[in-house]
């Protein structure tokens, strides 16, 4: 049996005990960009582009055991993708998005509605992080559209549980710039940056080396970058 990727089906990569076939092999496994299996077990239509799916089960097949992930019934109807290490189900009928991913052995689940900028493209998050930003810094007041900040927020969530050393510079940018009213940017990038603190400090130190033309030393937000490296600098000790 093969995979939604055309591979053979890990034989360790089962349909859980709370799960319709509970058990057996899997009708499709489904990879995040970590490897990481997801098991399907349930039915989809013939010949449906892209593939709907509906009264089925979903799994991370972790090395050492299943994480049940949830059960759709008969009158859901869905399309099922990754983007990333991010499982998304997208509910045809409730024109909303369940985004699932991990965090150790637990799953962190959220909902938005369809119409989201997050779940309207195939998209990783910091490439939706990118975009946004790319387009708020291009205005001259502290506003960004609703639809946009709730994208953010999740975006930025999602990396608090996946993200890559290399996204840092953008992040810092995001954390010193994006600050349109009411909008916890820095308090959810700060979650990542003490993710990794040791990647971090050194981002921060080469933000700080190569300081733009129009920021100043003593005033913000590059200021705040000098106490936020004496904070990751603390926490090291």
């Amino acid at each position: 049996m093969a995979s939604s990727f055309g591979q053979t089906i890990n034989k360790t990569c089962l349909c859980s005990e709370t799960q319709i076939k509970a058990d057996t092999k899997p009708d499709t496994i489904f990879y995040l960009q970590n490897r990481t299996p997801i098991s399907f077990c349930g039915y989809k239509f013939k010949d449906s582009q892209p593939e709907v799916y509906l009264k089925f089960v979903l799994a991370f097949c972790l090395p050492d055991t299943l994480v049940h992930i949830d059960i759709w019934n008969a009158n859901q109807s869905c399309h099922i993708r990754t983007i990333g290490d991010t499982l998304f189900v997208d509910e045809i009928d409730t024109k909303q998005t369940e985004i699932f991913y991990l965090k150790g052995l637990n799953i962190i689940r959220k909902t938005v509605k369809s119409k989201t900028a997050l779940v309207d493209k195939n998209e990783s998050p910091i490439k939706i992080v990118q975009n946004i930003f790319n387009k708020y810094i291009k205005q001259t007041e502290s506003l960004d559209a609703s639809k946009n900040k709730d994208a953010m927020k999740i975006a930025l969530e999602l990396l608090q549980a996946n993200s890559d050393a290399k996204d840092l510079p953008l992040l810092i940018n995001v954390w010193m710039y994006y600050d349109p009213t009411d909008f916890p940017t820095r308090q959810l990038i700060q979650k990542i940056f003490e993710k990794d603190k040791k990647a971090s400090l050194l981002a921060v130190n080469n933000r700080l080396k190569n300081k733009m033309k129009s920021e100043k030393k003593e005033t913000a937000p590059y200021s705040d970058l000098v106490l936020l490296k004496y904070e990751l600098t603390k926490q090291q000790l």
